[in-house]
């Protein structure tokens, strides 16, 4: 009975370039054999199945056609934590990396990129309740102002940088640094020099007049909680988010390119075209903005923590939640069922959706490895169903 408990345990950003490279292929088999089996077992025990037990049936069938789509799209592997009226269902698709079939648990750890930028918000509001900083600080108040710091950083607040409404032009406009993504692998960035990058290109707009996603201002974010703490903002990740949650597979790590234990191995093509590996990958690129490493269990655990008030008292969240599209390093996507809160995530040959309704009822958290592009509809489907059954279609 493994097979059937298995199945129930069981902007923002691009793929890769696109190659034509074969793709891995799929057990099919055991797929059919699972299926199979499960099928028995239900006919089986048909006179003794509660309503409840054909609903989770159901559900956990849905949901492993959503992983197997977002793999007939194009994903080397994709795995998924979704958890449903207190239930939890784990699944995966494809293959923990290309040239041989290693079929992920649903556990493997994963590049998060840009869903840090919850964490970094999270971090910034605790400071913010102990007194330690306001929302309506400057970052000239916090980090001087000077040829070698943002334009109009005397006008730029605190909340500004957390609503992407300061006005701070994007760092990596093209999503790669100067030389390319593969060049740069194990280069150590440091965030002044990220900045530096954005001074390189026009203020899109006046501080408050607009909103526009710039991972600029979550740079600047994490060079306040140092300047604030004195302590980097991983270690304040780390402190303040990933102990006391007992995130066990969730870091920041640093320079450190390597990821630890059972991972998905991510990819983007060389210049000949052909994928290169490029999990190994020294992130400080990213700093604030996207720098980390998490697993779908963990990412679930710490959205959930902040929904309902044990990170940042209520009052924050609901701050934190306020918004049209997008509140303090939270996106927001209000469904027939209820607000939905959380965000995307693209680090270099990952992508990341972890989205849950702040009523705390559903979550769904889904990470695969792009190699085409056509993933992100698959995803966008699954995700959307997942939250909210009811939905006509995903919301674009």
């Amino acid at each position: 009975m493994r097979g059937c408990a298995e199945s129930f345990h069981g902007r923002n950003g691009r793929a890769g370039r696109a190659s034509s490279v074969d793709q891995v292929r799929d057990a099919r088999e055991k797929k059919i054999l699972r299926g199979l089996l499960c099928a028995a077992l239900a006919l089986a025990t048909a006179a003794t199945v509660s309503p409840a037990a054909a609903s989770a049936a159901s559900d956990d069938a849905r949901l492993q056609k959503g992983l197997d789509a977002i793999r007939a799209a194009g994903a080397v592997g994709v795995i998924a934590e979704v958890r449903l009226e207190g239930r939890v269902w784990r699944g995966s698709a494809g293959s923990v990396r290309l040239g041989r079939q290693v079929t992920p648990t649903g556990k493997e750890r994963f590049r998060a990129g840009s869903v840090v930028k919850s964490f970094v918000a999270t971090v910034v509001l605790q400071l913010v309740a102990e007194r330690r900083l306001r929302l309506d600080d400057t970052v000239g108040d916090l980090l001087g102002v000077g040829e070698d710091k943002v334009e109009r950083a005397d006008k730029i607040t605190v909340r500004q940088l957390l609503t992407h409404t300061a006005g701070v032009p994007e760092y990596l406009p093209e999503g790669e640094p100067p030389g390319g993504a593969l060049a740069n692998r194990h280069r150590t960035w440091r965030p002044a020099e990220l900045i530096a990058l954005a001074r390189r290109h026009p203020r899109p707009f006046e501080p408050g007049a607009q909103q526009v996603y710039s991972n600029t201002n979550y740079v600047l974010l994490g060079m306040i909680i140092n300047r604030v703490t004195g302590r980097d903002f991983g270690t304040e990740i780390h402190r303040r988010i990933v102990r006391p949650l007992g995130l066990k597979d969730t870091e920041v790590p640093g320079s450190r390119p390597a990821i630890k234990g059972r991972y998905l191995h991510g990819y983007l093509n060389g210049s000949d075209g052909e994928p290169v590996d490029i999990s190994a990958y020294n992130m400080t690129v990213a700093a604030g903005s996207g720098n980390l490493i998490s697993t779908d269990a963990d990412l679930n655990r710490f959205f959930h923590a902040l929904a309902t008030g044990r990170l940042v008292r209520p009052a924050l969240v609901r701050l934190m939640t306020t918004g049209k599209e997008y509140g303090m390093g939270l996106g927001l996507m209000p469904t027939p069922c209820g607000l939905a809160i959380g965000h995307t995530g693209t680090a270099y040959g990952y992508q990341t959706m972890s989205f849950h309704l702040a009523n705390g009822r559903r979550q769904a958290s889904i990470s695969y490895t792009p190699r085409t592009g056509r993933e992100l509809q698959a995803t966008n489907a699954m995700l959307w169903k997942t939250l909210c059954p009811s939905i006509g279609r995903a919301p674009k």
